[in-house]
């Protein structure tokens, strides 16, 4: 997907992309949050993880790079986003 922008968009493009990394990091905390309500409601940790998956998603397209890459080699969050693709994916085509 492409994001040009005009630059009178570029300022409501840096607003709402500050606005997406937010929101990556809330469902990401509260994702881990719902692993202590894991018995009761599983869908929501789930579902919780496909968001996240979007959000990073978008993030990786603009940015062209991980949220949150680490230089050792072995990254958590590019584990995690390779390991939520394929589920992420078939929902994300039901919606």
């Amino acid at each position: 997907m492409s994001y040009a922008v005009t630059d009178a968009g570029e300022g409501d493009m840096k607003v709402e992309l500050k606005k997406l990394d937010e929101l990556a990091d809330n469902i990401d905390q509260l994702a881990s949050e719902a692993r202590d309500c894991d018995t009761l409601a599983p869908e929501v940790k789930r579902l919780l993880d496909v968001a996240w998956y979007f959000a990073e998603k978008a993030l990786r397209e603009v940015n062209g790079r991980c949220s949150a890459h680490s230089s050792s080699g072995w990254c958590a969050c590019c584990a995690h986003f390779n390991e939520l693709k394929n589920k992420a994916e078939s929902v994300g085509r039901q919606l």
